[in-house]
């Protein structure tokens, strides 16, 4: 009996060890990988969204639209009952890191922290020498209403032929 109490302990131990050992690795990597922190925040949105909105986010191009309805809804309580800074900027970097995702399985891209045009704390989305700013889309889109949609903005930066024909890569250094 004595052995048996002593395996159930060991094997308890090691399981309790392993977990905490993946979880601090887990957010070592959060803390150190922006990227990867921004899918994880990405990931939770679309969780968040099944449970909390009962609608179904696939990483498709055609879910930017459901998220701009969801911005939208968020935009119609803030002129309700304003919605406090602090609640806009969380549901803007959720629903921008998952915006920003759809971007990154369009046109390859990888998320920064800060911006070296835009300053710190920022969170760009870099493609080459363009920057997007999903999450200051999100914020704007809560904040200031239609007027900024985000479609638009995700068309602009996902489409190379609609990019081209504004004239926003003709900036790029030959």
């Amino acid at each position: 009996m004595w052995r048996i109490l002593q395996a159930v302990a060991i094997a308890g131990s090691t399981f309790f060890l392993g977990t905490a050992a993946l979880a601090y690795r887990a957010k070592k990597r959060l803390r150190s990988d922006f990227n990867y922190a921004m899918q994880v925040l990405a990931a939770g949105t679309v969780k968040r969204a099944r449970a909390e909105q009962k609608i179904s986010l696939d990483y498709s191009v055609a879910s930017v639209d459901e998220v701009e309805r969801v911005l939208g809804e968020h935009h119609n309580r803030h002129l309700q009952r304003p919605i406090e800074e602090q609640e806009i900027v969380v549901l803007s970097r959720r629903w921008g890191a998952y915006i920003g995702e759809v971007m990154k399985r369009v046109r390859p891209g990888q998320w920064r922290r800060d911006s070296e045009k835009a300053g710190a704390g920022t969170m760009p989305l870099i493609f080459g020498d363009i920057e997007a700013f999903p999450c200051s889309w999100a914020y704007k889109r809560i904040a200031d209403g239609p007027e900024d949609n985000i479609v638009f903005k995700f068309q602009v930066f996902s489409d190379e032929q609609l990019r081209e024909s504004i004239g926003l890569d003709r900036a790029k250094p030959r």
